[in-house]
């Protein structure tokens, strides 16, 4: 029960150096593949721009509140 309840000491060992790191030079593929830009493509019109939102059933709801409304009429 004891093992259980004992608590090991932590065993972080820290770095002892405390000079400033080398700064790397950013890295440069040279792959010829990577080196390749490609022209960029002329952008088309975005078809979603025009786009117009309906109401499918508009007309039904229109139709069915007419309906009840010359029902009440009645």
């Amino acid at each position: 029960m004891s093992r259980l309840q004992k608590k090991n000491a932590p065993t972080v060992i820290e770095p002892e150096s405390f000079e400033e790191e080398e700064v790397l030079p950013e890295y440069q593929p040279e792959h010829p593949m990577l080196a390749f830009q490609a022209a960029a493509k002329a952008s088309k019109p975005d078809h979603l721009e025009q786009y117009v939102e309906v109401d499918p059933m508009a007309k039904r709801e229109l139709a069915a509140a007419d309906e009840a409304a010359t029902k009440e009429e009645e």
